[in-house]
């Protein structure tokens, strides 16, 4: 929910704000002594009260493998949804308009909120968030339309493939854009997890638009080797 002016890398000195961190980094310090050797800043320490939970790790856990499977996970599953309800799978096709109301639901929110804090408020860490590229308000529309999908609506299933055309269209322009330095925001476990959903429900609804071309390049008139019939005159 913030932008790049706090979602970025920082430095121990920016850490101390931190009590838990002043207090760590006060520990280590060293300053010269009487006989100009370094001896430490801190004479004596002891706890008041000591939490059952331990310290927050130096460094972020490596979850950017796992959230990138997630989010091929979630495309896969809209596209293999597609494909086996193309065989006739009324199941699939509720399960797909299932998985699109939650999606723009889980994602649609967040995406609306931000707007609505660049926008209406003065809170400025929120304003500029290149996470808008991946979800916004236009996701919330998977919602109405997943739910009409359900019900097999010919609509919906059109207005969601340019839905998630667009926001494929988007989030790989955000992730395209970081090649230039005003687009540092450090964002990219949330493109690796939102991108892959938005690629794969843009597939699962262009499936039919592409199997027609195909089917046209394949009509027997067209068709390599294919006999045109002659017609006699009797």
């Amino acid at each position: 929910m913030m932008n790049d002016s706090i979602d970025k890398p920082i430095t121990r000195r920016e850490e101390a704000f931190l009590p838990d961190e002043l207090e760590q980094q006060v520990a280590e310090l060293k300053v010269p002594g009487a006989d100009g050797q370094p001896v430490s800043l801190v004479e004596k320490q002891w706890n008041y009260y000591l939490s059952p939970r331990s310290r927050p790790p130096a460094t972020p856990p490596n979850f950017g493998p796992w959230i990138f499977a997630l989010g091929v996970l979630l495309g896969a599953s809209a596209l293999g949804l597609a494909v086996w309800e193309r065989r006739g799978s009324r199941a699939a096709r509720i399960l797909l308009g299932v998985e699109n109301m939650v999606v723009g639901l889980v994602l649609g929110i967040p995406g609306l909120a931000l707007v609505v804090m660049w926008i209406g408020t003065d809170h400025v860490v929120t304003h500029h968030n290149e996470n808008l590229f991946l979800a916004n308000p236009v996701t919330l529309l998977a919602v109405p339309y997943g739910l009409r999908l359900t019900w097999n609506s010919v609509k919906a299933r059109a207005r969601l493939k340019w839905v998630w055309g667009l926001l494929a269209a988007t989030g790989a322009l955000g992730m395209v854009l970081k090649v230039l330095p005003w687009f540092d925001q450090d964002n990219w476990r949330l493109i690796a997890l939102i991108l892959p959903i938005s690629l794969g429900m843009a597939g699962a609804f262009w499936l039919d638009r592409l199997r027609a071309r195909a089917a046209v390049r394949e009509t027997p008139a067209t068709r390599e080797g294919a006999q045109v019939p002659s017609l006699k005159a009797s």
